[in-house]
Order: C-alpha cells, then sequence, then structure tokens
C-alpha cells in the first residue's frame, strides 16, 4: 500500500464527476493505497523538511449512467487532521488549480524541500513554475494560431480589428473560465479588455 498526498483545493468544492483530481483519488483507492488530502495552504516547512496539514480521505466513486458520470452528494470522507513529514509519503501530487498566485507559487517553493530520492513528486515544483500551461505553447509558434500576449488596449483593439475575431483566454485560469469571443465594433470590447486584465489595459 502506498501513501498518497494529494494537494487540491478544498474538498468540497471539487466536483466529483467531473474533477480529474477526484478520478486519481478513485483510481488510488481502489487499488488499496491510502489517500491524504490538504491544500495549499496546508504546507509548511520546518527544520528543512516540507511539512503538511493532511486528512485522511475515503470517496465513493461516479458511477456512468447513460453517458453520464453521476456521484452521491456525500461522496467524500475525511479522517482526523494530522501533521505528515511530505518526505515519509511515497507520492505527492500538485493539483491545485490555478490562478497562478502568491499562494500557488508559495506552494511550489515549499514543495522544493520535498526530497525526490524517498518521494515521487508530480509535477515537479520547477517545472509547475516554468511551463505555464498558456505560455509555454509560445515555444511552438508554428503549431499554434496567431498569438498576442498583451495588457496594451491599443494593441489589443488594434489586433481585434485586424483579424477580424478574436478569442481571450486569461493567463492564470483555468476550465474555460475568462475566455470571451471578441470582435471589433462590439460596443462592450473595451470593458470586457479593461475586465479581463484587471484594468491594466486602460492604464
Amino acid at each position: 500500500m502506498l501513501t498518497i498526498v494529494v494537494i487540491a483545493d478544498p474538498i468540497p468544492s471539487l466536483l466529483p464527476a467531473h474533477d480529474t483530481s477526484v478520478a486519481l483519488m478513485e483510481a488510488a483507492q481502489r487499488r488499496g493505497h491510502r489517500i491524504l488530502v490538504t491544500t495549499a495552504a496546508g504546507l509548511s516547512v520546518r527544520d528543512g523538511r516540507a511539512r503538511a496539514r493532511c486528512q485522511p480521505l475515503e470517496v465513493t466513486p461516479a458511477r456512468l449512467v447513460d453517458g453520464r458520470w453521476l456521484a452521491p452528494a456525500d461522496w467524500w470522507r475525511a479522517g482526523p487532521a494530522e501533521d505528515i513529514v511530505l518526505d515519509c509519503a511515497d507520492a505527492v501530487l500538485m493539483r491545485t488549480d490555478p490562478p497562478v498566485d502568491d499562494m500557488y507559487l508559495r506552494a511550489t517553493y515549499l514543495l522544493d524541500y520535498v526530497d525526490s530520492r524517498h518521494t515521487l513528486l508530480v509535477n515537479a515544483p520547477a517545472g509547475l513554475r516554468e511551463v505555464n500551461e498558456k505560455l509555454f505553447t509560445l515555444r511552438f509558434g508554428e503549431l499554434i494560431p496567431d498569438t498576442l500576449i498583451s495588457a496594451d488596449l491599443r494593441e489589443l483593439i488594434f489586433t481585434v480589428g485586424e483579424w477580424g475575431q478574436a478569442v481571450l483566454k486569461p493567463t492564470d485560469a483555468m476550465g474555460g473560465r475568462g475566455i470571451l469571443l471578441l470582435r471589433p465594433g462590439d460596443l462592450n470590447l473595451h470593458s470586457a479588455l479593461e475586465i479581463s486584465t484587471d484594468g491594466a489595459a486602460a492604464r
């Protein structure tokens, strides 16, 4: 039996019939492994060793019914919290969703102190910092559509006009959040760009 620590968003916020983190926990449980869950806020470093405030978790697997995954409302049961040294776990899965904010980055720095000789860390903290899921594709310009990364309002509006339409995707979001179809002449274009860039485009 392996001990697997899953760093995720708070369990009540997960969608058991949708989130891959839940599917991974289901698969691990089915194989008889011990699952411990924590959040980015539950991580710490003491005496040079990465630690986490964890809870053991049992999940009720979702069922496929008429082509749709369904899960009961009480799909998880958590045990009492315990402090563990992450080097004592067999694997640590970093599954916290973006935004890649201060809390997320701080978690990756703390996970740098997990000894990879003893514990499988998925994904490597340095890799999470280096390979932004939206920006990494810029390294493969020949394989992606025309792309602009900018917070300059004039440049954004000019590019939407030049392309005829554009799909806006925030660089720090996930799961389709904040995606907009932009068209020249749209009365809401300026406002949409200001909101999507947290006002940076207007400054």
